[in-house]
């Protein structure tokens, strides 16, 4: 196996001798090319978005600026729907959008937005959602107020994100013992404070 990445158009490639495979503007992986899965990866896929609630039409998910990974998502439940979130409580809120991703290499992750999370304490109850390629129901967000005030959710709130990911289905290789690592056994704080 190379142990080096071979980058192509903003991609890692599979190093197979000296001779790169893939690239492009895709993700590959490094490997021996025999082992190795190469992933036709495209920046930008098509997913598949359902509208189930006409209230939404004007407020549908988008990238803020040009390098953001995630895309907010808005509660809908109906006209002035206003619920406070007591210290503590959780509560599953609608975005009025199903969506359908079909491509079984990608997955969604839904994530708490930043802001809320550090200044509010709003969270996910799960702390990261996520909806797999097969999934079509309406996307729906689990909040949690883990602050020790009350949290007022409104209609239109910008209260998650959502970022599409690259999955990947390894297999096992079953064995007896470990190659040896520098690392070994060695569990938490084995890199010492500093």
């Amino acid at each position: 196996m190379v142990n080096k990445p071979w980058g192509g158009g903003g991609g890692i490639g599979i190093m197979k001798g000296e001779n790169p495979i893939g690239g492009g503007s895709g993700i590959t992986f490094i490997g021996d090319g025999n082992l190795a899965t190469i992933y036709n990866y495209n920046p930008q896929p098509n997913i598949k978005l359902k509208i189930l609630d006409s209230r939404i039409e004007n407020s549908l998910p988008e990238f803020q600026t040009p390098g953001s990974a995630a895309m907010d998502l808005r509660v809908c439940e109906w006209e002035g729907f206003a619920y406070e979130l007591d210290p503590g409580e959780s509560i599953l809120v609608g975005t009025g959008l199903a969506i359908y991703i079909e491509d079984p290499n990608i997955a969604a992750m839904l994530l708490p937005r930043s802001g809320l999370g550090h200044n509010k304490g709003i969270v996910l109850g799960n702390l990261v959602g996520l909806l797999d390629s097969d999934y079509q129901n309406e996307v729906q967000i689990s909040v949690w107020n883990r602050s020790h005030e009350p949290f007022t959710i409104h209609e239109g709130d910008r209260i998650c994100q959502i970022m599409f990911v690259p999955i990947l289905r390894p297999t096992f290789e079953i064995v007896e013992e470990f190659d040896k690592s520098d690392r070994g056994l060695r569990g938490w704080g084995s890199t010492g404070k500093d």
